[in-house]
């Protein structure tokens, strides 16, 4: 059985237009989801506004309340998510550049991914984190995993995040679960469509202390925390500029990191519309 988990802060209304409606469309049971909060206070709000949903108390700060449900249900499969996702789509292999179609069976998704993982080891699923036909293809990959807004995670209590890095967690959440179980299923054609206006009713468990987002303290948290560290596996890096908005606007600067290639393997494709 697969819990669905949504972290979240000051985002009761947004969370049921988005997310939560996303779940219903997929007909995951309201008893296998479970919302996040910061504290009693939050507690309070959300059941307001999804009184039918089991709603828990964790920590604030976006890497803490993550940390606190990997620690809350250790051992156990989860699907992890950001509670302001519009849709989960498949890219399918057709026309020039591709298609994406909305999915419906995200619990079936999730299903085989946790059946690959059993086969080919490791404990996290990821899917892609662009959008981008150009950069989608219907692989699945054993290996190297990252993730983005939705995951599935055969939770590990110990494996705990840094706090100071909260943009980079992606990143770091992958090589944490690489290096202690040396492999991990990635879906290269699924990705997830999000719906939260950017700079409106900012939630999402941030922490004004969490982290300083310039340029310069990204970088730096990039080249400490994965570049130095994880240098053998990496064939190059440089400074890049990313738009998170969709706004056209050059957006923040990271450093685009190259991977070996032999990190991961092609095990099968996902032809299947779920």
């Amino acid at each position: 059985m697969i819990d669905y988990v949504i972290a979240s802060y000051n985002r009761p209304d947004d969370i049921k237009k988005k997310t939560l409606k996303m779940l219903a469309y997929n007909k995951i049971p309201i008893d296998r989801i479970y919302i996040v909060v910061a504290d009693k206070q939050q507690e309070k709000l959300y059941r307001q506004s999804n009184p039918d949903y089991k709603i828990v108390v964790g920590q604030k700060g976006i890497i803490q309340v993550r940390n606190f449900i990997r620690r809350k249900w250790s051992g156990k499969k989860i699907c992890m998510m950001d509670d302001d996702i519009k849709s989960i789509r498949q890219y399918l292999d057709k026309g020039k550049w591709g298609q994406l179609r909305k999915i419906s069976n995200l619990d079936k998704l999730m299903t085989k991914g946790f059946e690959l993982l059993d086969k080919y080891g490791g404990r996290l699923i990821g899917i892609s984190a662009s959008s981008n036909t150009r950069s989608l293809s219907e692989d699945i990959t054993a290996g190297l995993t990252l993730v983005g807004m939705i995951w599935g995670e055969h939770c590990d209590g110990k494996i705990q995040m840094k706090t100071e890095c909260s943009n980079i967690e992606d990143c770091l959440l992958g090589l944490a679960y690489y290096k202690k179980y040396k492999s991990g299923i990635k879906f290269n054609g699924i990705t997830s469509s999000a719906g939260l206006e950017v700079g409106v009713n900012d939630g999402g468990n941030q922490t004004k202390g969490n982290m300083d987002r310039t340029d310069k303290s990204v970088l730096d948290c990039q080249m400490r925390l994965i570049i130095k560290p994880w240098a053998d596996l990496i064939t190059g890096y440089k400074v890049k500029s990313f738009d998170y908005s969709g706004s056209g606007n050059q957006g923040n600067k990271m450093y685009n990191i190259r991977w070996k290639k032999d990190l991961k393997k092609v095990v099968g494709q996902l032809k299947s519309v779920y």
